[in-house]
């Protein structure tokens, strides 16, 4: 039997083919970090399954780009679009119980961190962190009232020494370490959380660009590409990488801070959550 098909349509299933074909690509590219990471840490494959399945009831539930004609999405309009039966989606939607990475205590010390490397009160004139008391006018307790969010003096206090960002001298303290990082395995959960944070922005913005036609009004997402590097090579370049890039973050969060907080109508606008950039070092 001979099908015979016009070349419109032969031409769509090309097309089609080839999305399939990279969009598997991109998700071996994803998951097999991600299969490390679990694996590492004795997560099976049930309980990850378990894991996009709820990812894809929140995102078919919460995302206009899904509903029709801009409609409260259904639970049967869930179960057409994602492939998962009427009432897992019902039992899903039901358990959802979203725990936001913002309100951890990691993130609470790095608050206050920026808060000491950008507050007026805690610079000094050539826009360095001053050295401050632990209590008292414009001391350390000042910073975490102002920027913790209800986390105790001792617990971002300890926890910003414990990473190196600050040291007690005598009764004062200083910051160190401008960055907020944490050591490897030195906090699992607060270390897998930031992996979490910054892939999840990171992909985020792709899919963000990859609705949008126009390039200026994608958001800014650049890589570069050095091939042909002598292994040896390495650590000299990496090292050179790092200290450039963490002197330049530096600048930038204090020039956005700057312009932030001189802003004559914020009080008047509505605030968006978070803004910034990400940047890391990859080696293959």
């Amino acid at each position: 039997m001979i099908l015979v098909m016009d070349s419109n349509k032969i031409s769509q299933m090309n097309t089609e083919n080839k999305l399939d074909h990279i969009l598997g690509y991109l998700a071996r590219r994803i998951f097999k970090p991600l299969t490390t990471l679990f694996l590492r840490n004795a997560i099976p494959y049930k309980i990850a399954s378990d894991w996009l399945k709820q990812s894809y009831v929140e995102v078919a539930q919460n995302n206009k780009e899904f509903t029709l004609n801009g409609k409260k999405q259904t639970k049967s309009r869930i179960a057409v679009i994602t492939g998962i039966t009427r009432v897992v989606v019902d039992k899903l939607i039901k358990n959802q119980n979203p725990n936001s990475i913002f309100d951890q205590n990691w993130n609470r010390a790095s608050r206050v961190l920026s808060g000491w490397k950008n507050d007026v009160d805690f610079i000094d004139k050539d826009g360095e962190p001053k050295v401050i008391a632990i209590k008292g006018e414009n001391s350390f307790e000042t910073l975490v009232e102002n920027y913790s969010g209800g986390t105790t003096l001792r617990s971002v206090l300890d926890d910003l020494i414990s990473i190196g960002s600050v040291e007690k001298v005598e009764n004062k303290l200083r910051v160190v370490r401008k960055e907020y990082i944490y050591q490897a395995n030195k906090d699992k959960l607060a270390s897998l959380e930031n992996v979490g944070m910054s892939a999840g922005d990171l992909l985020n913005t792709l899919v963000f660009n990859d609705k949008i036609d126009e390039i200026e009004s994608r958001r800014i997402q650049r890589i570069i590409i050095q091939r042909d590097v002598p292994e040896s090579m390495a650590p000299e370049l990496e090292k050179y990488i790092k200290s450039h890039v963490s002197d330049f973050l530096y600048e930038l969060d204090k020039d956005l801070s700057k312009k932030i907080n001189t802003y004559e109508e914020k009080n008047d606008s509505k605030l968006i959550n978070r803004l910034g950039i990400g940047v890391y070092y990859y080696e293959d």
